[in-house]
């Protein structure tokens, strides 16, 4: 990935659109949609011929497009399927145990058809939606978490503030009961015995992921998934693209603190300048030794008051955790947690305050960079980098829309689909 992002910069391109397309597990044309892509998109053309998530309709669907003579990448799920499928089993029981980028990529357009409806309704027909071929407590878990994300940042919110708002509910013990039930009461399959809930642990587990994703914000999207991992498999392939998009938030709040910042300081040099305009000679000289004399031992500015100034500017810093050796209590767990929260707290405090509440318009091409650039799963990383970005309402680049391979019929599926919420 290195040598195609260095050949990128010397075209001047993106290694989106990259030309010849250098997927080594599967061929497409280029401008083709990724084979996560093609999942979603069977989900938002059967919700739009359904009116809704029909489970039926939406398994018969996924059968279709991707049965024998499908020339395309079909990943493990996708083959189970299509077995048990054939087979004359039905949802749940055409799932099978797998805990890949599927569960969330296929996401945005059951979010977008639910968005601001009861949460349970949501949390339903996610959870039933990701169980037709991926009946996996750790994929409907990290599916609901990042359905739960979509529907805030749809909703307005930033990802920051969606993310501490999905970690805040899914460590709620009462939230954590309440979802099993719903688990099982939103099934209405034949066999929910098939069925394996979500544990209260593993509902813990995923805030803790989401924290740690949070806690690596500051580092770039490369650093970020070398620490992560890079492969499909959960959480590393949800916790990547959301460090990249609260990398550009966290960037972004940053950038304008230090703009505040400098503005405040030459706001006091002027007034600093101003006074010192201001005074007369007479009053300097007049009084020049009295003030000399009544500071401690005659020091004049660099006693002990000079020294607090200088230990509390440097409050933040900490050598030991510098060096990976914090010796604050605490699990590295819990510490990760804390450190998380922290850098959403930071990320916030500059959003509420408006001059960092928006994405610049140039955020949706560097975040889908900046997602692919470090190999692995990048197209599921891309792909929920892209609909988080959407949604946030960064517009998606008019000359990536007469590139993309079949991107009108998808608009129209997307139109119908809003229409269908207006009803």
């Amino acid at each position: 990935m290195a040598a195609l992002a260095e050949t990128a910069a010397e075209r001047g391109v993106g290694l989106e659109f990259f030309d010849p397309p250098q997927c080594p597990f599967f061929s497409y044309p280029l401008g083709s949609p990724s084979p996560y892509f093609e999942q979603a998109a069977v989900l938002l053309r059967s919700l739009a011929e359904a009116g809704c998530l029909d489970l039926p309709h939406y398994a018969a669907s996924v059968f279709a497009a991707f049965r024998p003579g499908y020339g395309g990448y079909r990943d493990r799920s996708t083959k189970n399927f299509l077995r048990r499928y054939a087979a004359g089993s039905l949802p749940p029981l055409t799932g099978s145990t797998d805990d890949q980028a599927n569960a969330f990529a296929r996401l945005p357009a059951l979010v977008a058809l639910h968005a601001g409806a009861e949460r349970g309704e949501l949390l339903a027909s996610v959870e039933r939606m990701i169980r037709v071929t991926q009946n996996d407590p750790v994929a409907v878990a990290y599916g609901t978490a990042a359905a739960l994300i979509l529907e805030a940042v749809v909703q307005g919110a930033s990802v920051a503030a969606a993310v501490a708002c999905t970690v805040d509910w899914l460590q709620q013990p009462a939230t954590q009961k309440g979802q099993q039930a719903e688990q099982q009461a939103g099934q209405q399959q034949a066999d929910v015995a098939a069925v394996e809930p979500v544990s209260a642990a593993l509902w813990g587990d995923v805030a803790a992921r989401l924290l740690q994703a949070a806690e690596l914000a500051p580092l770039t999207p490369l650093e970020g998934a070398t620490q992560l991992g890079r492969n499909c498999h959960l959480p590393n392939s949800l916790q990547t693209p959301l460090q990249v998009v609260l990398h550009l938030e966290y960037r972004q709040a940053q950038q304008t603190q230090q703009r505040q910042q400098q503005q405040q300081g030459q706001a006091q040099q002027q007034q600093r300048q101003q006074i010192a305009g201001q005074q007369t000679e007479q009053l300097l000289g007049d009084h020049q030794e009295e003030q000399v004399a009544a500071l401690p031992g005659g020091q004049q500015g660099n006693g002990p008051a000079s020294a607090a100034s200088a230990d509390d500017a440097g409050g933040d810093f900490c050598l030991p955790c510098s060096m990976g050796a914090c010796p604050l209590p605490g699990s590295p767990a819990e510490r990760s947690a804390a450190a998380g929260r922290r850098v959403l707290a930071a990320i916030l405090e500059q959003q509420r305050a408006g001059s960092a509440a928006q994405l610049p318009p140039e955020a949706f091409v560097e975040g889908v960079r900046l997602a692919i650039r470090p190999g692995g799963c990048c197209a599921s990383r891309a792909g929920f980098v892209g609909a988080l970005l959407g949604a946030r309402g960064v517009q998606l680049p008019a000359d990536w829309e007469g590139r993309a391979l079949g991107y009108e019929e998808v608009r129209a599926q997307a139109e119908r689909l809003a229409q269908l919420r207006d009803n």
